[in-house]
C-alpha cells in the first residue's frame, strides 16, 4: 500500500512538472504572437516564438520516441562531412556553450533521429548542471564513442545507481535545476537500447559528470 501511495505521488508531481513544462513554451509562444499582432514585424520577437516553438516540439519528440519500443529504426549513412554537419547542427542549439571534438574520418550509419535525442538530452544537462560543456565523439572497431562531459559539481555515489530511473533526481540535479521533470535521462537511456547500444556515468562521485554512450557503426 505504501509503495502504492508513492507511485501515485510520483506520477502526480511529474504530471505537475510535466504542465509546467508544456506551458512555458505554450505561454512564449502566446505572449510573442500577441506583441507581433500589435506591433507587426519584429526580428527578436519572431526569434523568440520560434525559441518557443522548438522546444515545445523537441519535448513532444522526446515522448514520440521513447514509447516507440524497438519499432522503426531508421539508419542513414552520413559520410565524414554529413556526420560533421549533423553533429554542429545539434551543436548549434546550444550556441557557445558546448565545444565538440570529432575526430572520424570516415563514413558512419547511424539512426540521426534517435541519437539527436540522445545527444541533446545529454547536452543539455551538461549546460543545465554545468554551464558549459563537452562533446568528444571517436570510432575504434567499429564502434561509435560519444563522450559528454559537464563543468559542474557531478552526480553522488549513491544516487549513480539510479539516475536512468524514470522520474528518479539525483540530489545535485535538484540543488541545481529544482524544475526538473526527471525524464531525460531515462529517455537516453531507453532510446541507446532501442539502437542496441550502451550508455553510462565513468565517473561517480566526482566532480564534472562523464556520460559514455557507446554504438555500433551499422553496416
Amino acid at each position: 500500500l505504501k509503495n502504492k501511495r508513492l507511485e501515485v505521488l510520483k506520477r502526480v508531481s511529474f504530471l505537475n512538472q510535466l504542465v509546467h513544462e508544456v506551458k512555458t513554451p505554450i505561454t512564449g509562444i502566446r505572449l510573442n504572437s500577441e506583441l507581433l499582432l500589435k506591433h507587426g514585424h519584429d526580428e527578436e520577437l519572431i526569434t523568440a516564438l520560434m525559441k518557443s516553438s522548438k522546444r515545445l516540439n523537441d519535448f513532444f519528440e522526446d515522448i514520440v520516441l521513447i514509447n516507440r519500443g524497438d519499432k522503426s529504426l531508421n539508419f542513414m549513412r552520413l559520410n565524414q562531412s554529413e556526420f560533421q554537419d549533423y553533429l554542429d547542427e545539434i551543436g548549434s542549439e546550444f550556441k557557445n556553450k558546448i565545444v565538440i571534438t570529432n575526430s572520424i574520418q570516415e563514413s558512419v550509419n547511424i539512426d540521426k533521429g534517435r541519437l539527436r535525442v540522445v545527444l541533446r538530452n545529454l547536452l543539455k544537462n551538461a549546460i543545465r548542471y554545468g554551464k558549459r560543456g563537452t562533446l568528444k565523439v571517436e570510432m575504434s572497431d567499429n564502434i561509435l564513442n560519444f563522450q559528454v562531459q559537464d563543468e559542474g559539481p557531478g552526480i553522488d555515489l549513491n544516487d549513480s545507481g539510479k539516475i536512468f530511473e524514470e522520474f528518479y533526481r539525483a540530489k545535485s540535479a535538484k540543488n541545481t535545476s529544482p524544475d526538473g521533470l526527471g525524464i531525460g535521462l531515462s529517455i537516453v537511456k531507453n532510446l541507446v537500447t532501442q539502437m542496441n547500444g550502451e550508455i553510462e556515468l565513468k565517473n561517480p562521485g566526482k566532480e564534472h559528470a562523464l556520460f559514455e554512450l557507446r554504438i555500433k557503426n551499422e553496416s
